[in-house]
């Protein structure tokens, strides 16, 4: 079974007339239900770093690319419904420089929220940043569990 994740921007106020709105109903048409996990940006002022989520028959596998966060903090927040990631690259600063020409590294705090809408066993999530990424399984669970927040800790390697 194949699955799609959406990528987005919360909704704003669109005409039903706007392109992206129209997009979006194409897609959910072709789609019918919507996907177990879904990624969503919260906030115009925070940049979102790449992910990928995979699945398993077992759990879900989110790798988040964060290079340069090695000694930077990464709250990692399970909720009942989602997963929130969140930090701040410190930006790095040569004083030599004059100009910058071009500028595709981003700096600051970073959030992204992914839904989830199975049930995930909290007591087995493991975290964990090798090598510039933070990976994330979140085993599933046979049963709905009423436990609302979690914090994650991460592990080195």
């Amino acid at each position: 079974m194949r699955r799609m994740i959406d990528l987005r921007r919360p909704r704003t106020n669109h005409s039903r007339s706007s392109s992206q709105y129209e997009m979006e109903r194409v897609s959910e048409h072709y789609r019918g239900r919507s996907t177990n996990l879904t990624i969503v940006v919260k906030n115009h002022e925070f940049w979102r770093p790449p992910v990928d989520i995979c699945e398993t028959q077992k759990a879900f596998l989110i790798k988040i690319e964060l290079p340069g966060m090695r000694d930077a903090t990464i709250d990692v927040l399970l909720g009942r419904d989602y997963l929130r990631v969140s930090g701040q690259r410190p930006e790095q600063r040569d004083d030599r420089l004059q100009y910058y020409h071009q500028m595709g590294i981003n700096y600051g705090p970073f959030d992204l929220e992914i839904a989830v809408r199975l049930p995930i066993d909290h007591d087995a999530v493991v975290a964990y940043y090798d090598d510039g990424f933070l990976f994330i399984e979140l085993p599933k669970a046979h049963e709905d569990r009423q436990q609302t927040k979690v914090i994650i800790p991460i592990n080195q390697s």
